[in-house]
């Protein structure tokens, strides 16, 4: 009986590595063969998701940020490439909006269609397991300052360098709790956000902010 399995830079992969892509998945069979070439078709069927479909991608997390619904969504026929007669690799494209919303890894396996293979047989792979954002330290304050979001000089904001998300008009920043709160309540009541507007943090600048010395006069 014919069988799969999967390797590659997936399996050791964090919700951080997913949304910066990247990442590859090698799916490896055995005594069988994927179709040559791999067609369209078959590609495009290879970027389904269950249980709407017998075959395709499955995953543990329901959540609206989860990856059947973000990171399948955003494959294409271009990044799924036939490596050789038994391997075929995938490399995911970068997914910002992808996110564990359940607070705990993410674990998903993959039915290949029988468009793809030789012997036209649906193919269940083993799975990986996308592993939980740790959670940020504290930066303590520095001297000369401190860490608030408010403004004036010698502070220093406490969402500096993060992604901002804005759902249905509520403005949330990466790794916030109140974020994967609303999250669940939507998903409790079934309820899809309308509108994400995700905005990346701009490039860190350094700038000297202290007083020059003033010339000393010589009379």
């Amino acid at each position: 009986m014919a069988s799969a399995v999967i390797t590659g830079s997936i399996t050791t992969a964090t919700e951080a590595d997913i949304q910066a892509g990247g990442k590859e998945i090698v799916i490896t069979l055995t005594d069988d063969t994927w179709v040559n070439p791999l067609n369209d078709t078959a590609k495009g069927e290879m970027r389904e998701t269950r249980p709407s479909e017998v075959h395709g991608w499955g995953s543990d997390d329901g959540g609206f940020f989860a990856w059947n619904v973000t990171v399948v969504g955003a494959l294409s026929n271009d990044d799924i490439v036939r490596t050789s007669d038994t391997v075929v690799t995938i490399t995911l494209p970068p997914v910002a909006l992808y996110g564990i919303t359940d607070g705990e890894d993410e674990t998903i396996d993959f039915i290949i269609p029988v468009s793809a293979t030789a012997g036209e047989d649906l193919i269940l792979t083993d799975s990986f397991t996308i592993t939980v954002a740790a959670a940020e330290e504290a930066t303590p304050p520095r001297r000369g300052g401190y860490t608030s979001t408010g403004r004036g000089r010698g502070r220093t904001s406490s969402n500096q360098g993060k992604t901002r998300f804005v759902v249905d008009g509520k403005r949330f920043y990466e790794t916030d709790a109140n974020m994967a709160r609303l999250l669940r309540e939507r998903e409790a009541q079934q309820q899809r956000p309308q509108q994400v507007v995700v905005t990346p943090p701009p490039r860190r600048r350094v700038l000297d902010i202290r007083r020059p010395q003033r010339p000393v006069r010589v009379r």
